[in-house]
């Protein structure tokens, strides 16, 4: 039986500019997705290491749904955006999540976002502890 504490970490993610990178500090980077009701729904995981210098990795995830939002047809940084009811076929390179996302005028574009901009360090991530 797992036994699962959560720690909301997260930095809603207003006007600032993110100046840290989560991939420093983080391994493993993943995209995870599910359907629910017919809509794509991704979170990326990865395993990271806490500030204080820890030397285990805790797995780490993060609902992109939390942080990005489809402005027509572009991913952008915008807190609980739900871009996931306009977007799909998502792909991760490294720290760049791809999707196609409709847009206004009823077409869909490829979109690229850099999730190092959306997080600023591993730690405002969702932290699941096992």
């Amino acid at each position: 039986m797992k036994h699962a504490v959560f720690a909301t970490l997260v930095s809603f993610l207003s006007s600032q500019v993110l100046g840290q990178n989560f991939a420093a500090s983080c391994n493993s980077i993943a995209l995870g997705a599910f359907i629910d009701n017919g809509i794509d729904n991704y979170w990326v995981q990865a395993n990271c290491y806490d500030c204080n210098g820890d030397t285990t990795p805790f797995l780490s995830e993060l609902d992109l749904g939390d942080c990005l939002l489809n402005s027509n047809g572009q991913l952008v940084r915008f807190a609980n955006g739900g871009f996931w009811g306009s977007c799909g076929y998502c792909q991760l390179s490294g720290t760049v999540l791809t999707c196609i996302c409709r847009n206004d005028a009823g077409g869909s574009d490829f979109t690229s976002i850099d999730l190092n901009g959306v997080t600023n360090s591993s730690e405002n991530l969702y932290i699941k502890m096992y």
